[in-house]
C-alpha cells in the first residue's frame, strides 16, 4: 500500500483491527489477508490464472461469485480477479463465446451449428430451441476451459517472469 492510500485510511479511521472487530475470527484470517488486497507478484499471477478459467465459463453474471472459492483457497488478488471477470461484457461476450464454441467443436470433432440450423430451431418452437442450444453447451464449456487454461497459464508465467519479486518475497510459489 502506498503512503497516500495509508494516509486516506488513517484519516477515516479504517484499520485492520477496527474492521476485524466486527467479523468472526475465521473471516478475518481469510478476508483481510494481505495477499488478497496488495498487488504482489504471486497473488496477481494466481488471480490472472484462475480469473481466466472462470472468465471463460459462459455464466455471465455469476462469474464474480464463482471466483470467491478461488480467492479464499489460493489467496488470489481480489481487484485483479474481479476486474478480469468484466472482460466478457455485453459487447465482447458474443465474439468471445463464439471463439470458445468453435474451439470446443474443433476438439470434439463436431461441425459448428450453421445459421440455418439455428434459425430453424427458432421457428420450430421452444422445445426444438432448447434441444439445439443443448447441443452447443458442451463445446462451449469445453472450449472455454481450454481457452481459459491457455490464457491463464500464459498470463501466469508472463507475470511471474516480468514482475520482479518484492523484497523478502520468495521467488517460488505454489499454485
Amino acid at each position: 500500500m502506498n503512503l497516500r492510500t495509508a494516509r486516506w485510511f488513517k484519516k477515516w479511521g479504517i484499520t485492520r483491527e477496527r474492521i476485524g472487530a466486527k467479523m468472526p475470527r475465521w473471516a478475518v484470517e481469510h478476508v483481510l489477508h494481505s495477499d488478497l488486497w496488495l498487488f504482489r507478484r504471486d497473488s496477481v499471477a494466481r488471480a490472472w490464472f484462475f480469473g481466466w478459467i472462470v472468465l471463460a465459463t459462459p455464466l455471465i453474471g455469476l462469474q464474480t461469485f464463482l471466483t470467491i472459492p478461488f480467492i479464499l483457497r489460493f489467496r488470489c488478488n481480489v481487484p485483479v480477479i474481479v476486474s478480469i471477470q468484466w472482460v466478457t461484457n455485453p459487447l465482447t461476450a458474443i465474439p468471445f463465446y463464439y471463439l470458445t464454441y468453435n474451439i470446443g467443436c474443433f476438439v470434439l470433432g463436431r461441425a459448428p451449428l450453421s445459421r440455418e440450423v439455428i434459425s430453424e430451431a427458432w421457428s420450430g418452437g421452444v422445445w426444438n430451441l432448447v434441444q439445439t442450444i443443448g447441443d452447443g453447451v458442451i463445446p462451449l464449456f469445453l472450449g472455454g476451459l481450454i481457452l481459459g487454461v491457455i490464457m491463464g497459464s500464459l498470463g501466469y508465467f508472463l507475470i511471474r517472469r516480468m514482475i520482479p519479486p518484492a523484497s523478502g518475497q520468495s521467488s517460488r510459489t505454489t499454485l
